[in-house]
């Protein structure tokens, strides 16, 4: 049987284009999804390939607008901080990446099974990053997770979901009058979501092992470390006197009061300067350890002086990098302490 040929037309040339220029524009992050859909329904308006209420027939959509009443339900329940408490309590205590991820995931899914996803991945992100710290688990074995136990939860209920939502509204639209048992109820995917949801489950938790990278529990922080006349890495080079490589890599140096610039192997490292370090907090504390060096606590300690006249010795800094590497808190909180009276705080602490 033949297949009569169709005329693409000016129409779907214009379509055809500006949607592949605007899934190359998403791609590489130039613009927001939002501006982008918003500009090509404009431009279809506009150029006739649309009419105005075509163009304004999504926003009449039922599944939309139940989309963007749930943004509003999840930001109020994060808002009053019931979900961060009762994630907090359902988590626990886990010593291995499997017991991590299990703990995890179930109770991710549950909440987006009723919830809309993208909130619930940017609430538990902080809580998964400390979480794991305290457990001794990278956050790479667990943010990747949560994100899939997010999908899989919201195949389970009709709210779980946006696309389920969108679904039901054309099925109420097609078949509300004629059909109602056509159209999607709260659970009528339910039998077909749990199984879904729990073979992906199981997947992620057996395959992880080899498909997700990180094995390190700690996160990289960006210290400030000072160079005293006395360190091993005065007068020399990083890369000759060892400083750099493995897991920590050195981005810039600031010369003595002057504006940091970027570093390059042969640059030599001289005493009062300030190196800038990316590594894990426990890298950086040997690093401390090893060469003598000082951390600094805020821009402008290389201009004060503790009591004693001096910088605090690099030992007096094991407390402080313990403290990184395992408490809750999911934003560092540095502190210099000024006088014996009074301190001041360099950033406000935001825990998780």
């Amino acid at each position: 049987m033949a297949v009569a040929s169709v005329a693409l037309g000016w129409k779907g040339i214009v379509v055809a284009v500006t949607l592949g220029l605007s899934l190359i524009v998403m791609g590489m992050d130039l613009i927001g999804p939002d501006l982008v859909f918003g500009a090509l329904t404009s431009l279809y308006i506009v150029s006739g390939i649309l009419s105005t209420n075509e163009g304004a027939a999504g926003f009449s959509n039922t599944g939309v607008l139940t989309v963007l009443v749930l943004y509003i339900v999840a930001e109020g329940v994060s808002q009053t901080g019931g979900l961060d408490l009762a994630m907090n309590f359902m988590l626990g205590k886990a010593s291995t990446v499997f017991w991590a991820q299990v703990r995890m995931m179930i109770p991710v899914m549950i909440a987006s099974a009723f919830l809309n996803n993208t909130p619930i991945c940017a609430l538990m992100i902080p809580i998964l990053i400390s979480w794991g710290r305290r457990c001794g688990i990278s956050p790479k074995k667990l943010l990747l997770p949560m994100s899939f136990a997010t999908v899989l939860g919201g195949t389970v209920t009709l709210i779980g979901t946006s696309t389920n939502l969108v679904v039901s509204g054309l099925q109420e639209k097609k078949y509300g009058d004629s059909d109602p048992s056509k159209v999607f109820q709260f659970f009528t995917i339910t039998p077909y979501g749990i199984p879904y949801a729990v073979w992906g489950m199981a997947y992620i938790i057996l395959f992880s092992k080899w498909l997700l990278p990180g094995d390190d529990a700690a996160d990289d922080l960006t210290s400030a470390l000072y160079v005293p006349g006395k360190s091993r890495a005065a007068g020399r080079t990083a890369k000759d006197s060892g400083l750099s490589g493995g897991k920590v890599a050195i981005t810039g140096i600031n010369k003595q009061q002057a504006p940091a610039v970027p570093y390059t192997p042969d640059l030599v490292i001289e005493a009062g300067d300030t190196i800038y370090v990316t590594a894990p907090v426990h890298a950086a504390e040997q690093v401390v350890k090893d060469y003598g060096l000082v951390l600094l606590t805020s821009d402008d300690d290389q201009m004060q002086r503790t009591s004693t006249g001096g910088y605090a010795a690099a030992g007096d800094m094991e407390e402080g990098f313990e403290h990184a590497a395992s408490h809750e808190a999911s934003t560092l909180l540095q502190v210099t302490w000024t006088t014996a009276r009074s301190f001041c705080c360099t950033r406000d602490i935001a825990t998780s």
